[in-house]
């Protein structure tokens, strides 16, 4: 498993960036780290949180919204991996 950036959504908190990832033992902890080379915590819930904040960690994608209305109806390699995610 690889670690995956996610962000805070929470416009005042003072980290934006984490890095996380999910537990293989359970699918309800998550570990959480601000650097590759820092400790990290362990964080219980469906999806991780912003240690400082406590605010849902979002994909780089829900973060933006997801994917509007015309990219649903859009043919084509990149579109059809988008409709994946």
């Amino acid at each position: 498993m690889e670690w995956e950036r996610r962000f805070c959504a929470n416009r005042s908190c003072q980290v934006d960036c984490w890095l996380v990832l999910r537990s293989g033992t359970n699918d309800a902890l998550w570990w959480v780290a601000r650097h590759h080379d820092a400790g990290f915590y362990t964080v219980a819930g469906v999806m991780p949180a912003c240690l400082y904040c406590g605010e849902d960690l979002l994909t780089i994608v829900e973060l933006e919204g997801g994917m509007s209305g015309t990219v649903a109806h859009e043919d084509g390699v990149v579109f059809d991996f988008l409709r994946q995610l």
